[in-house]
């Protein structure tokens, strides 16, 4: 029996599109406790890795710490959508001055008209952001930097505020170079398993380092939820 094994190309919008949900609005002090949940389920992995420690199961363990490093990252991602999202409605209702990215913002007529029906709400410029930064991704140091430039928190008030021993330009080349060291890592262990590009050797990795790694991202964020309040 012939059989013919010709691959079928795949149905593209073929689905019924789902409805989009409105967008909740949070302010910071919420926005800052979503990000403390998330890091108190990465924190709580310890107990899974001293457990595979005591063991014997070293290998096991150190792919939980790099599961923290990767989930650390995506909880950083998140609170940056937030924030970007809170900050962007906040210029919107004049509660925050406008800035020059903010005034480049270019938004479809469908939504022009759906605001000059509902003129006393400015929910659907909320949804409308919130569905446009989905699927951006706000992990990369530059990423993350422009979106506070977006929404007014000055990128290098928040190095300060997580380096005050510093001076500006060495707390900004400070916060560069760990976001910066921090993303590649997250990199390569979601995408070569923690191995050396090179050599294909495994990248050692201890509580210790995810430990430093969670303390730092913890003083970035709450340095611009404190740069939000200051607003």
């Amino acid at each position: 029996m012939n059989r013919k094994l010709e691959i079928r190309r795949r149905g593209e919008n073929v689905r019924e599109p789902r409805p989009l949900r409105a967008a909740v609005q949070f302010d910071i002090p919420q926005i800052r406790q979503h990000f403390q949940e998330s890091l108190n389920e990465i924190k709580r992995q310890f107990e899974v890795a001293e457990y595979l420690v005591s063991n014997s199961k070293r290998e096991e363990a150190d792919n939980i710490y790099r599961s923290q490093i990767v989930f650390l990252e995506s909880s950083l991602d998140f609170f940056m959508h937030e924030i970007t999202k809170y900050g962007l409605h906040r210029i919107f209702t004049n509660c925050w001055a406008r800035t020059d990215r903010f005034e480049r913002i270019s938004v479809p007529m469908s939504k022009v008209f759906e605001a000059i029906e509902n003129p006393e709400s400015t929910d659907w410029f909320f949804n409308y952001v919130s569905n446009q930064y989905s699927d951006v991704v706000l992990q990369s140091w530059d990423a993350i930097r422009d979106q506070l430039n977006l929404v007014g928190i000055p990128w290098s008030g928040v190095c300060r505020a997580c380096n005050p021993d510093m001076g500006e330009k060495e707390s900004i080349e400070e916060e560069k170079t760990f976001l910066v060291e921090l993303y590649q890592r997250r990199n390569r262990i979601a995408h070569q398993n923690d191995r050396n590009h090179a050599n294909a050797e495994k990248q050692d990795i201890s509580r210790t380092y995810v430990e430093f790694c969670i303390g730092r991202v913890c003083r970035f964020v709450d340095a611009v939820c404190a740069g939000a309040l200051d607003r």
